[in-house]
């Protein structure tokens, strides 16, 4: 045995230096045989009892835990398998909540209370219970009573009166054992640090178990199940280790004499002298008949690498941990590293589970006892936050279409929500922004114009409540489901500012004749300003097409006539007001002009238009005869349904000057 073996085994295994060398062998042959080790109930091993006033017989834990503690800090693997369990717990915080109000101030107060009496934050005793129950599939916390409570006073407990807890503290899981009466009931528990030992009651301790087989004491830890992988996998890096040692030097084998010309009398000696004594970094010359080849390399070598990958795959299964959380990035795809993190999400959730139920019966209901309620008459909850928001998401989305959808009653919706079932509607919001702000708007306009205050009050709510249910359906019916790519699609903004600039520019240069703009001034500023036009809009709508392409995985989407289409609708505007500008003459011709150059501008950036345009093409790709404009935010136009036959540029949002109606996503605003 060498020394890595010695150190993993007295130090990993947890035997002794000291022990004898027959110990040893004894280990060495029960690890020789895999089998030998299920041949009888480690599980149910307990150490020799230790006996105490009334009767009481303490036990360890069924298992190994001193093991499990040094793996822990000696294994990475293992030790990062805990802290990655350990902040999935604690992840997005927790909260103590209760339906009566003064139960959830007293609840507050006394944990606020317990913190300043222990120095310790409650987080920090959530941390530690976290990390204790996930590595030894146990944790302790010593709860600590005295009447010193500025809020708790003394209550029944077990029959008896007991003082308020002040202090709770977590007890290392190597320290604790279970006392047992000869009714076989748990009875006391007690701690042994450095051969000092205390005793404490039933009630002062909170015994969390994970996987608590049936007629043990204790839980079971997922370390204790990967133990044996773990000792193999250092041994296989042992011999990696070694393997890197013999591959760096390599072995020679130099031949002397050959078949017709055997070595002569004593060459062998001589030449086996003269290479133990050569430079380690030099040149040999030999004759032909000597012959000098590396053999380390040669044949068929095993890949050990594969079983090292085999044994972390097994310690991984075991501790119920994915490679991705490993940061074994390039062992997994994204499909399998989600399911394999739903799967860690569960066990977090089962971890979660043991605490809330522990601290809700033997912590929060003993603090509801101290300030004179009854736990009976009192629900409180330890409430964790949600571990995968996405899908928390996903569920509220899809529970409030079902409500909009006349599936489910407004309780069973809070009900379903994890919800107070009772709540007071005048502070929702529709009661307490939107109806508010619609009746405000139709008083403005009743004094304006009485007749039609009533009609456009109906119409604005109609399209509050049509965009609220088609985005929440957009949620629950994504269209990436079919083949939509994640990211939004970029689409850039640059290029026709500058555009719109050089033709201000030139026009000042060409128009300052007094108002004359003569028919070579309008044809140079036609033929200069007309081709950067058309190429900015080719590279924006070839670019904004390719983006949608890419977004929505279609190939289908536009062609090289829209690009013809936008230009020509373009240009015939900017000619039709290049034309009039002709007849602009006498006073004040040249402010005029300048505002016809500033119109020009305006007609020039076609980004919301050009965008758009490219939006109808994707819907119609997609199969949809007709596309609904949203005009929520515009106040000349309404919500226009427009049939997929008869859209042109003419008709494409933005419809006129202050439009502001857009054509939303494929899955918020395109009906069928």
């Amino acid at each position: 045995m060498n020394k890595f073996q010695r150190f993993f085994t007295h130090t990993v295994l947890g035997i002794p230096a000291d022990n004898s060398q027959s110990v040893i062998n004894e280990d060495i042959k029960k690890t020789s045989d895999p089998t030998q080790k299920f041949q009888k109930p480690y599980h149910l091993r307990r150490h020799e009892p230790d006996k105490v006033p009334m009767n009481t017989i303490f036990y360890e834990s069924e298992y190994d835990l001193h093991t499990i503690a040094n793996a822990r800090q000696l294994d990475g693997i293992i030790n990062r398998a805990i802290s990655v369990f350990k902040e999935q717990i604690l992840k997005n915080g927790f909260e103590y909540v209760s339906k009566n109000d003064k139960a959830q101030q007293h609840i507050r107060r006394r944990l606020r209370e317990i913190e300043l009496f222990t120095n310790i934050k409650h987080t920090e005793i959530m941390a530690s219970i976290a990390d204790q129950l996930v590595t030894y599939g146990n944790a302790y916390i010593i709860k600590v009573r005295k009447d010193i409570s500025n809020y708790g006073k003394r209550y029944k407990l077990f029959n008896k009166v007991v003082k308020p807890i002040v202090g709770i503290f977590v007890a290392e899981a190597t320290t604790m054992s279970i006392g047992i009466d000869p009714e076989e009931q748990v009875r006391k528990y007690k701690q042994s640090i450095h051969g000092i030992d205390r005793y404490f009651n039933i009630e002062d301790v909170i015994h969390y178990t994970y996987n608590k087989l049936p007629g043990t004491l204790t839980g079971v830890s997922s370390i204790n199940q990967v133990l044996d992988d773990v000792r193999a996998l250092r041994k296989l890096e042992e011999e990696i280790e070694i393997l890197g040692f013999q591959y760096a030097i390599p072995l020679y084998l130099y031949k002397v004499g050959t078949d017709s010309h055997p070595a002569a009398p004593g060459e062998v000696e001589t030449v086996s002298n003269v290479v133990n004594n050569a430079p380690t970094y030099g040149l040999m010359v030999v004759p032909h008949t000597h012959d000098m080849k590396a053999v380390t390399s040669e044949g068929d070598s095993v890949d050990v690498m594969k079983f090292v990958q085999h044994f972390k795959s097994r310690i991984y299964a075991g501790l119920g941990v994915s490679p991705i959380a490993m940061s074994e990035v390039s062992t997994s795809n994204r499909n399998t590293s989600e399911i394999a993190d739903i799967q860690m999400q569960t066990t977090t959730k089962s971890y979660q589970q043991i605490i809330s139920n522990k601290n809700e019966q033997e912590l929060i209901d003993e603090i509801i006892r101290d300030g004179g309620m009854d736990p009976l008459d009192i629900n409180s909850e330890l409430r964790f936050g949600e571990i995968d928001l996405e899908a928390q998401i996903k569920k509220e989305n899809h529970i409030l279409e079902k409500y909009q959808g006349n599936l489910i009653s407004f309780e069973e919706a809070r009900l379903e929500s994890d919800r107070e079932l009772v709540v007071d509607e005048k502070n929702m919001y529709l009661n307490k922004v939107q109806i508010p702000l619609l009746e405000a708007e139709a008083k403005a306009k009743a004094s304006a114009n009485p007749n039609q205050a009533s009609s456009s009050s109906t119409s604005k709510a109609q399209k509050t409540l049509k965009a609220s249910q088609n985005r929440v359906s957009n949620k629950n019916r994504p269209t990436n489901q079919h083949g939509k790519s994640l990211g939004r699609p970029k689409i850039k903004k640059d290029g026709f500012e500058d555009v719109a600039a050089y033709s201000t520019k030139i026009g000042k240069l060409l128009f300052t004749d007094g108002g004359n703009s003569s028919a070579l001034n309008r044809d140079k500023y036609l033929i200069r300003l007309l081709p950067k036009i058309k190429d900015e809009i080719t590279n924006f709508t070839q670019y904004t097409i390719n983006s949608y392409r890419k977004y929505y995985h279609n190939d289908s989407i536009g062609d090289d006539s829209i690009i013809e289409e936008i230009y020509n609708f373009v240009a015939v505007k900017i000619k039709d007001k290049v034309r009039t500008m002709g007849n602009i003459k006498g006073d004040f011709a040249d402010t005029k002009i300048n505002y016809s150059l500033e119109w020009i501008e305006d007609v020039i950036d076609m980004r919301d238009k050009i965008e758009n345009a490219i939006k109808i093409l994707t819907l119609k790709s997609k199969g949809f005869p007709s596309i609904s404009y949203h005009s929520s935010n515009c106040d000349i136009h309404s919500d226009l349904e427009v049939h997929e036959s008869v859209i042109n540029m003419n008709n494409v949002p933005p419809l006129s000057y202050n439009c502001e109606c857009t054509v939303e996503d494929i899955e918020v605003w395109a009906e069928v």
